[in-house]
């Protein structure tokens, strides 16, 4: 997600003492509540010796916390800070939210469709590659179980792409500690292999044999990386096998349904699922620490169109102008307005909603979304206040957290 944000406050004609003019600043994004940080460097299968680099973040609390791990594809040469970006997506912030411990654990290898992944690591055998990496995180398991604020005994496994898959493999691995599996559009492939053993299809009924880990599979119909036919066939293949899995189709998801997870707008389509998944499964899935979360913005109010300035409901050019400059800005942006007095526009943090709100906050104002990405939630404020914790909208009953 981005690491950037922009925070502009615009005093409309009437004046306010605390604020003039145009203000912009820019500052790192981060999670919206504390978040420990511990970079570890474990060993890994001790068949084939290696370190791998792991971090572990908790929530606030002295655990002992149920613990998560989260695999996703990354280059061989990447380094640190940029391992942390990777990772930093809107499906670690739900499981943080949740309360669970989670380890970003960076695999060996290269991402799913990087041709050295296969032939470098295991040849062109997709099968022994995911249970390869299986065997990697079963030792990482070993070692953070040994952590006195961490409780290995049920883990839930996670990953996206190349580390779905070897989520997938993990789960079949036998070891009975993995109690669940999260799969984001899990696939794996090489144009330098395409014999029968380089098949995902083929690999997914391998993994399905005699599989009973619970699994929940979420695929979107506009994967640049995935086609439809290919998931589906590798669904197909595992659950036939015998493999315990659940199919969630999201149809098309922005421009690429790859980026499910970095983008809030996902959180609506998974969360829910997730939640029930977990509940089923004996798996931690309330709501302990909102915060971690953005706020979840007002329905489409159907009052203009989001690039029609002339509706905006202030009559100043200098906020036109504003609005204007917003909408050149990227996702996730809000736009927000405080009637007779203020706006206030965010874009490009964690929650930028949560962030303009802040901003009228601190202004002794209260404000009203106007715009949240590309779509206008405004309808005109009722007198009744918003809720502690809630997004103000135009009829007084703002969103909460996930």
């Amino acid at each position: 997600m981005p690491s950037l944000r922009k925070l502009a406050l615009v005093a409309l004609a009437c004046g306010l003492s605390l604020v003039s003019g145009l203000a912009q600043s820019r500052i790192r994004a981060e999670l919206q509540q504390p978040v420990t940080r511990t970079i570890l460097s474990l060993k890994g299968d001790p068949d084939y010796p290696t370190t791998l680099k792991v971090h572990l973040l908790t929530p606030p609390g002295e655990g002992r916390f149920p613990l998560a791990i989260y695999n996703s594809g990354s280059t061989r040469l990447i380094d640190d800070r940029d391992v942390a970006e990777r990772h930093n997506n809107f499906l670690v912030s739900y499981l943080l939210s949740r309360g669970y411990a989670v380890a970003l654990v960076y695999l060996r290898g290269f991402t799913a469709y990087s041709d050295s992944v296969i032939t470098d690591f295991a040849g062109c055998d997709v099968v022994l590659l995911g249970r390869r990496n299986a065997r990697d995180l079963s030792a990482i398991v070993d070692q953070l179980a040994r952590m006195p604020n961490l409780n290995a005994k049920r883990v839930l496994m996670s990953g996206a792409s190349y580390g779905g898959w070897n989520s997938l493999a993990a789960g079949a691995s036998g070891d009975a500690r993995v109690a669940a599996v999260l799969n984001f559009f899990a696939g794996i492939g090489s144009k330098k292999c395409t014999g029968e053993e380089g098949s995902a299809e083929r690999g997914s009924g391998i993994l399905g044999r005699g599989n009973k880990t619970p699994s929940i599979w979420f695929y979107g119909d506009n994967d640049r990386l995935i086609s439809r036919a290919m998931w589906m066939g590798m669904y197909r293949a595992y659950t036939d096998a015998g493999g315990r899995a659940e199919l969630v189709q999201f149809g098309n998801f922005r421009d690429d349904g790859h980026g499910l997870l970095a983008h809030p707008s996902g959180l609506p389509i998974f969360v829910p699922k997730v939640d029930a998944f977990l509940k089923r499964h004996g798996m931690p899935h309330q709501l302990v620490h909102p915060h971690y979360l953005p706020l979840t913005a007002p329905p489409p109010s159907g009052f203009a169109a989001v690039d029609d300035i002339g509706a905006l409901p202030v009559r100043d050019e200098a906020v036109r102008r504003t609005y204007a400059e917003f909408l050149k800005e990227p996702f996730p942006r809000a736009f927000v307005i405080a009637p007779g007095k203020s706006i206030v526009s965010a874009s490009g943090t964690f929650d930028p909603l949560a962030d303009a709100l802040k901003a009228c906050r601190e202004s002794g104002l209260t404000c009203y979304p106007y715009a949240i990405d590309g779509d206008v939630v405004w309808a005109p404020p009722a007198a009744e206040a918003p809720k502690p914790g809630q997004a103000p909208s135009g009829n007084g009953n703002g969103p909460g957290r996930h």
